[in-house]
């Protein structure tokens, strides 16, 4: 493992909805996704997701996330359907740990949609 000192930033934007007794966050830029029982435990759980990933990316000597795809075309249709823009998370006060980099600097951008698109 390499130790890596310079701070890796991610824009991303998430579709969040309900699925079942859950609640599911999907990433647009990058197909990663996550669940929780409710908005705000999907919402935790994706950023984390988006951390893990940037970090073994890095840690693996590539560019951040850069080997995965974007999420398929529906969950882009659904954030641009939405208009409920969800209350940005306060990032940085959220315990995101690295080990050997700094923890990245997450921008998400998260919507809510009332289903999931069929």
């Amino acid at each position: 493992m390499s130790s890596v000192s310079s701070t890796v930033e991610v824009k991303i934007s998430a579709v969040i909805f309900p699925e079942g007794d859950k609640f599911i966050a999907q990433g647009l830029e990058y197909d990663i996704c996550a669940f929780g029982k409710t908005v705000t435990d999907a919402q935790n759980r994706f950023l984390r997701a988006v951390v893990s990933n940037a970090v073994l990316c890095v840690e693996h000597g590539k560019k951040s996330l850069e080997d995965i795809p974007p999420a398929p075309k529906k969950y882009w249709d659904m954030f641009k359907k939405s208009d409920v823009q969800l209350e940005k998370l306060d990032v940085e006060r959220m315990p995101l740990r690295t080990p050997h980099m700094p923890s990245p600097i997450i921008r998400p951008t998260m919507r809510l949609v009332e289903r999931a698109a069929t």
